[in-house]
């Protein structure tokens, strides 16, 4: 009781007496009017607000000890359980958190990623994470790839960046499901048919009204991980675009392109050959060698049919906020921190200094090549 307690009053900023008082009287059963009406001697004058709040503190609180203590059994059952492992579990003070450490352990469906370790292609996965790129097939790549995206989707800091990106740059837009416009038009959310607003700026009426929309009139709500803002600002000063596609498909306009660096090199690793940038000129890599390019191609090009000529990686595996996030690690973790954090980047499509890091791209677009590791081996 004195733990909890304490982790209630800490959470309210409420005397621990007074919180103890008031958990032992909602135990025995007295309601929240009748402990801050009849029972301030004992709460030490706490009014209904306060009352109110230690309940549904408790509640949270309860709620998130009982989850603690299952997570931590059953890592212990797997055999995962550390002394660092503990402690961090210890020191966890929200839901998130322990769901977050719990995530390596919790029991999986079988996925993609299950079956290219039955494949055994997990060793192939660890070389390109530490950085090389060994030759293989593209049916092992792809399945060392869905590992890697695993472990990206397992990585406690990742997610914590995934949740302050999308809190920082993310949209919410509704839509009508085919079949329900005259319905949603009769309705009073006929407003929220055609709705879109950011994260940041959206009132909680708006989405308890977008829940309902939902809800009631199925009607389809989605977040998008870009704020085109976002988008038009990294596409403005970016040197490299790896497009992994997205749905619906975005199509950059000229405008958007003509405002792009004269150097940026993209790269189209989908199916759809330069679609995401109708107005860019495309090169198919499938048809010469990158050795073979001549150096007067256009100063903005699509490259098309990469395959194996751009390395897939962790930061890859990110899909669609592969910029905005790892500009958000270089921001906050450095340089080195984020090669620690993504070691597949030593050989990704990237820029350092302003020079491709990876040598077959460099070449491919005639530009100098800048060696990492030697920037590494000197800080």
């Amino acid at each position: 009781m004195t733990d909890i307690a304490s982790l209630v009053a800490s959470a309210l900023n409420l005397p621990v007496k007074g919180v103890t008082a008031t958990i032992d009287l909602l135990d025995s059963g007295a309601t929240v009017p009748f402990i801050s009406r009849y029972r301030k001697e004992r709460t030490g004058s706490l009014d209904e607000v306060e009352v109110r709040a230690i309940e549904q503190q408790l509640r949270r609180t309860r709620e998130m000890e009982e989850r603690r203590e299952f997570v931590r059994q059953s890592i212990a059952d797997a055999g995962g359980m550390t002394e660092r492992l503990s402690q961090r579990l210890a020191e966890a003070t929200t839901i998130t958190e322990i769901e977050d450490i719990y995530a390596p352990f919790k029991p999986k469906k079988r996925t993609r990623a299950t079956i290219a370790r039955e494949k055994g292609l997990e060793p192939l996965a660890k070389r390109i994470m530490s950085g090389q790129m060994p030759r293989a097939t593209d049916d092992e790549i792809s399945g060392a790839q869905d590992i890697i995206a695993e472990w990206a989707s397992e990585s406690t800091r990742l997610r914590n960046l995934t949740r302050r990106t999308m809190q920082r740059t993310a949209i919410l837009t509704a839509s009508p499901t085919k079949g329900k416009e005259a319905e949603l038009a009769a309705s009073p959310l006929a407003g929220y048919g055609t709705f879109s607003q950011s994260v940041r700026r959206i009132a909680s009426h708006q989405y308890l009204a977008l829940r309902r929309a939902e809800r009631e009139l199925d009607c389809r709500v989605v977040s998008s991980a870009l704020h085109p803002r976002v988008l038009h600002n990294a596409l403005r000063t970016a040197d490299v675009v790896i497009y992994t596609g997205v749905s619906p498909t975005p199509v950059i306009d000229h405008d958007t392109v003509a405002m792009m660096k004269r150097g940026v090199i993209i790269f189209d690793l989908t199916d759809d050959c330069g679609k995401a940038f109708p107005s860019v000129p495309t090169i198919d890599l499938a048809l010469a060698s990158p050795l073979d390019i001549s150096l007067t191609e256009p100063s903005r090009a699509c490259y098309i049919n990469a395959g194996s000529a751009v390395a897939r990686t962790a930061a890859m595996a990110l899909s669609n906020t592969f910029a905005t996030m790892l500009r958000s690690i270089v921001d906050t973790e450095g340089l080195n921190s984020a090669l620690q954090l993504l070691p597949g980047l030593q050989c990704a499509a990237l820029t350092f200094l302003g020079k491709p890091v990876n040598a077959e791209i460099a070449a491919a677009v005639g530009r100098r090549c800048v060696d990492i590791g030697i920037y590494l081996t000197l800080s």
